[in-house]
C-alpha cells in the first residue's frame, strides 16, 4: 500500500510539474521577448548618440571657422580704419597746401 501511494504522490508531483511547465515557458518567452526589446533601444540609442556627437562635432567645427573668420575680418577692419586715418590725412596736407 505504501508503494502505491507513493507512486500516487509521484504522479501528482508529475502533473503539477506539467501544469507548471506552460507556464514557465510563457514567462522564458516573454523575458526573451522584452530583452530583445531592451537590445534594440540599446541599439537605437547608441545611433542617436553618434549622430548627436557627430552634430556637436560639425557644429564645434563651423564656430571654430566662424571665430578665425571673425578674426580676419577684424584685421581687415583695423587695417581698413588705419588706411581711411591715412587717406584722411594726405587729404588734409593736401587741402593745406591747395590753400596756401
Amino acid at each position: 500500500m505504501e508503494a502505491v501511494d507513493a507512486i500516487r504522490s509521484i504522479v501528482n508531483t508529475i502533473s503539477e510539474i506539467d501544469g507548471i511547465s506552460p507556464a514557465i515557458a510563457a514567462s522564458v518567452e516573454e523575458q526573451s521577448a522584452a530583452t530583445k526589446e531592451i537590445s534594440r533601444n540599446i541599439n537605437q540609442t547608441s545611433r542617436a548618440i553618434t549622430d548627436v556627437s557627430d552634430n556637436i562635432f560639425g557644429v564645434t567645427q563651423a564656430t571654430k571657422k566662424s571665430g578665425e573668420a571673425a578674426i580676419l575680418v577684424l584685421n581687415a577692419s583695423n587695417s581698413l580704419s588705419d588706411g581711411s586715418s591715412n587717406l584722411n590725412a594726405v587729404v588734409d596736407d593736401f587741402l593745406k597746401s591747395v590753400r596756401s
